[in-house]
């Protein structure tokens, strides 16, 4: 038999979950403004070739800014779920 939570501690447990989410959700924020902010540089869109060309760079550069927006999304519809959930608890 499973025991029950008490309601505060599923509380307590929510929101302590809640506040990983939002600090992870700040990494993933400050990371993805690094990105924005080198795919900003206009030296990146120059030609040039070479083992560390700016394509290569520029093609990680735009594969990592799409991975953190899917990561973001995940992170905000998790966090969204965890709100309404402790919203409705309390």
């Amino acid at each position: 038999v499973a025991k029950q939570i008490q309601p505060h501690k599923a509380a307590r447990q929510l929101k302590t979950r809640i506040n990983t989410l939002e600090n992870r959700l700040t990494r993933l924020q400050r990371k993805l403004s690094d990105v924005v902010s080198s795919l900003s540089n206009p030296a990146l869109y120059q030609t040039s070739n070479g083992p560390d060309s700016n394509q290569e760079n520029l093609q990680g550069l735009l594969r990592e800014q799409m991975e953190l927006n899917a990561e973001i999304e995940v992170v905000e519809s998790e966090w969204l779920e965890l709100a309404t959930e402790l919203e409705s608890n309390v």
